[in-house]
């Protein structure tokens, strides 16, 4: 274990001091973050023509007394078992399955099972991007044919899209609210500061620098986030929500700040970037370049800042991380993002595309809890850290899982 030297913990408190430990002091706690009363639910501005102020809720109990149907409920993809959005090619799928059925049918018989099993490799959430030979074959198993047509479109009665499109305002105008790294606020910048470390150094107290950088701004958009969370009441009548944020905090965080990623660095939400080498240095070359691919697939695909907030809101809630109790939460969410996706051109392909980014987000997540979150555990001082940051990313590793060698070679740095 390489602890922080004196130097680099003074080093380190100073920067503590800067406006955002401030703002998110870093002895606050996920619980008084999330206890916090917050900014007024009704100075949010309404998309009701009512005078009185929308009262939001994604949960089973409210939705059901709000609208006279039940919502429309597809239940679970036939292939991996994630949430079906409609009978796509004559089966009941998600939207990952149904462009990779789309995807890989013309070259079907190239296919081939990398683990050349004797039976076929289980396909479920998990695994599901693994063997492609098998997902495919379990997708011709339950029926899915070209000569189908693609029937995505969820039934739904005028009270139920009226609904809908209210609470999918309600998180964009909370999520624009809380956002820095927006369009508009990263063209405000102008030309960035760039920060850099020093060559001369030991490549593990380089790694420790950079750590020292970064800490302060990832707490800030923890804090953020958590705030975004409370305030849009995505997890109301949820049995355990710091549980849930623990679990899918560095997913919300990637999407929060994928517009400042690029080949160059990461910029941080006061304008100055990090240059690439820092980066490479506390995530390792894999995971940057995966982030920076995220960053490229929200460009390239014409995300916008309103779909990222949707997007951020799906993955907070999606019961697939074991917690059941968001099952109608995640209906809801996923149903609103859908009706406000119908006013958009190219409907189908842009929820297709959010799919798949989606699906390289899970990617990145399980390669940052696999590597650079159990370094932090194991490398980093609690006192050197924020509580807040300290009880998202350390707190809620498997103790019995192997640990990471700080070794930088092994790292693959």
């Amino acid at each position: 274990m390489y602890p922080f030297s004196d130097k680099k913990r003074i080093t380190h408190q100073e920067y503590q001091q800067n406006v955002y430990y401030d703002e998110f002091p870093s002895s606050r706690s996920l619980d008084s973050r999330w206890s916090d009363s917050g900014e007024s639910q009704e100075s949010i501005a309404s998309s009701s023509s009512s005078t009185a102020p929308f009262r939001p809720t994604f949960s089973a109990r409210i939705i059901e007394k709000t609208v006279k149907k039940k919502i429309l409920n597809l239940g679970l993809c036939l292939i991996c078992e994630v949430d079906a959005t409609g009978i796509n090619y004559g089966v009941k799928t998600c939207e990952g399955c149904k462009k990779f059925f789309h995807r890989n049918h013309p070259n079907s018989l190239k296919l081939r099972c990398k683990k050349r099993n004797k039976t076929k490799c289980a396909i479920n959430p998990t695994n599901r991007t693994e063997c492609q030979a098998c997902r495919f074959q379990k997708c011709l198993d339950y029926g899915m044919t070209m000569d189908k047509p693609v029937d995505d479109v969820l039934k739904m009665t005028r009270e139920q899209k009226i609904l809908f499109m209210k609470l999918a305002h309600w998180i964009i105008e909370v999520h624009m609210r809380e956002c820095v790294l927006t369009e508009t606020g990263l063209e405000k910048f102008g030309e960035s500061e760039m920060i850099k470390i020093a060559h001369d150094m030991h490549p593990v107290d380089r790694r420790f620098d950079a750590w020292t950088i970064i800490i302060p701004e990832m707490n800030r958009e923890i804090s953020s986030i958590i705030s975004f969370v409370r305030d849009t009441r995505l997890l109301e009548d949820c049995q355990n929500p710091p549980e849930v944020l623990k679990t899918t905090m560095f997913q919300a965080f990637c999407l929060r700040v994928a517009r400042g990623l690029s080949p160059k660095g990461w910029m941080f939400s006061d304008g100055r970037t990090l240059d690439s080498e820092c980066l490479e240095l506390i995530f390792g070359d894999d995971l940057t370049r995966d982030l920076v691919k995220l960053s490229n697939l929200i460009k390239l695909n014409f995300v916008t800042d309103e779909d990222l907030g949707m997007m951020i809101a799906q993955v907070v809630v999606h019961p697939r991380n074991g917690f059941k109790d968001l099952e109608f939460h995640y209906e809801n969410v996923f149903n609103a993002f859908r009706v406000k996706m119908r006013k958009r051109e190219h409907e189908k392909a842009m929820m297709t595309a959010i799919s798949e980014i989606l699906e390289h987000l899970e990617k990145i997540d399980k390669i940052f809890k696999a590597t650079t979150c159990r370094w932090m555990r194991d490398q980093l001082a609690d006192e050197d850290l924020p509580q807040l940051f300290r009880e998202i990313f350390q707190e809620n590793i498997d103790p019995n899982a192997n640990p990471v060698d700080a070794d930088l070679e092994k790292l693959k740095l």
